[in-house]
């Protein structure tokens, strides 16, 4: 019998499967199609930034999640005889979103969270050891021809979404080429687990900028550990993966005795990025749309953001609210983004990759006198969105987390809403009649959409606590505030200025001014 569906995934690695349940949670049906026939057992992805583990607690497993995990503390940058050069500051305190700043964690822990949430979801069909081999498309839908052990079959969907990796067949079907940003370097990825007690190594992240091998240490969830060797023009791969081989360069930073060596794998550290990420009823997120490397840690960051960033929009096209050109917002919002984060994780890379020594000496001499100075070596950081939203100053940033007040505990005011979209009102008694009126035109473009405040009272309004004063800071000057269902502030000021942008956004009305804005 022909399947049917609302989305099919390709693929169920970590944003495949997230995206799925987040489809699922919204009510749409889903299809599933993974090769494997379970989630991998080694670690990759190590980074979980504050924003992404609060995305992921749309599938309540943060907590899950940080069982396994560990504060990442300072970066410090090494020269090849273990002396400090430079030292980023980790940002003291809690994080707009009430996390740790940035979380290294176990990435199988993780899958298995988002998983579990998946099979719990009664709209969502997942078939593994399956082979996506090809797909058509039209105006109405999607139709993939899969081969099975039980020989070949096809599902038909109203959208495709490829979550199939680096070599994706979604995209390569399609014909859509990678723009290359021309950092290409070949590196060792060695996995640890270390018994508690026994790790004697500074619990700080570690780029040993070392000519001769530049490495990195860092630690990587909990009793785990994490080096990276970029490896040598003249070595093999059959040679350097050989235990002996790996044992040896970890010598210089513990017993190799007490390490257990869980994972070694050769990668080719690359920036590669689609040119196009939406063809009709077909789109791309991921490693599908983008390959980054490892140096800023945002990788899977990149592709949960992805993820969230386009689940909403197809619940809001397929439920009618929106037209399809809202679906094009995906790539006007995120690959900018994903852009200058690859680009500064690239500029890190050529930090760390340099291995003639005039310019290493350059490089260090700065990096000391930088340090000395008091001033810090200026490195990149993930920046703000800027397309997609309005001109303000708070447009684009991440909505800092607010808290109910319920039976006395402080319960996140995501774990109430799910993921809708949040309109932030200052003051909920100062309201005039128009701003009703604009709430009213809001909701009606958006029904899903949930009324906060700060101060005052009204029973139509969620009272928001703010223990750490990141939404009074924000809305210090500003009567309203508006968050897209990602948590991505859309923007702020008058609520009849909000409720008309937001509706132009919706509708694609504005589409271009919003491209231009970016």
């Amino acid at each position: 019998m022909l399947k049917k569906t609302d989305i099919i995934i390709i693929g169920m690695g970590p944003v495949g499967a997230y995206l799925a349940a987040l489809c699922g949670q919204i009510g749409l049906s889903v299809c599933v199609l993974e090769k494997e026939a379970a989630v991998y057992d080694k670690p990759r992805a190590i980074v979980l930034d504050f924003e992404v583990l609060r995305l992921l607690n749309y599938l309540s497993i943060a907590e899950d999640i940080l069982k396994t995990s560990v504060p990442a503390l300072d970066y410090d940058f090494l020269n090849k005889d273990f002396e400090i050069l430079s030292s980023r500051q980790q940002p003291q305190g809690v994080s707009p979103t009430g996390y740790h700043f940035a979380n290294l964690f176990y990435q199988p822990d993780m899958e298995v969270a988002v998983r579990k949430k998946v099979s719990e979801l009664s709209n969502i069909e997942v078939t593994l050891n399956c082979e996506a081999e090809s797909f058509s498309q039209s105006d109405e839908g999607v139709s993939v021809t899969l081969r099975t052990a039980d020989g070949v079959e096809t599902i038909e969907g109203k959208y495709l979404v490829g979550c199939d990796g680096a070599h994706s067949m979604a995209r390569t079907q399609l014909g859509i080429e990678l723009e290359d940003l021309n950092f290409s370097e070949p590196w060792m990825v060695v996995d640890t687990y270390i018994p508690a007690g026994q790790d004697t190594i500074s619990k700080n992240a570690q780029q040993l900028c070392d000519p001769d091998r530049p490495t990195t240490c860092v630690p990587s969830g909990l009793n785990r550990r994490r080096w990276e060797f970029m490896l040598k023009p003249h070595e093999k791969h059959e040679d350097v993966t050989q235990i002996p081989f790996i044992k040896e360069l970890i010598r210089s930073w513990i017993d190799p005795e007490k390490v257990e060596i869980v994972r070694n794998a050769v990668y080719q550290f690359n920036g590669k990025i689609a040119n196009q990420w939406r063809d009709n009823r077909v789109l791309l997120v991921g490693d599908a749309a983008h390959q980054m490397p490892p140096f800023m840690g945002q990788g899977l960051c990149a592709g949960i953001r992805d993820a969230a960033n386009l689940a909403w929009k197809l619940g809001a096209v397929i439920k009618g609210t929106s037209p399809e050109s809202l679906l094009d917002t995906l790539q006007i919002e995120r690959r900018p983004h994903v852009r200058a984060v690859t680009q500064g994780a690239i500029t890190m890379g050529e930090i760390v990759c340099l291995t003639d020594p005039v310019k290493v000496a350059e490089r260090d001499r700065k990096m000391i006198e930088s340090r000395k100075s008091g001033k810090p070596f200026e490195l990149p950081v993930v920046p703000k969105i800027e397309h997609g939203i309005l001109s303000d100053p708070s447009a684009g940033h991440v909505l800092p987390e607010g808290f109910l007040d319920i039976n006395g505990e402080h319960v996140r005011v995501d774990d109430i809403t799910g993921m809708v979209p949040l309109l932030i009102i200052k003051d909920v008694n100062n309201l005039t009649p128009s701003d009703w009126e604009a709430i009213e035109l809001l909701q009606a473009q958006s029904p899903n959409l949930r009324l906060c405040h700060l101060e005052g009272d009204n029973a139509a309004s969620l009272k928001l606590l703010d223990p750490y004063k990141y939404l009074h800071m924000m809305m210090e000057n500003v009567e309203a505030l508006l968050s897209k269902p990602d948590r991505i502030i859309f923007g702020s000021g008058s609520l009849p200025l909000l409720a008309e942008k937001w509706r132009s956004y919706n509708t694609g009305i504005d589409l271009e001014d919003l491209r231009e804005a970016g």
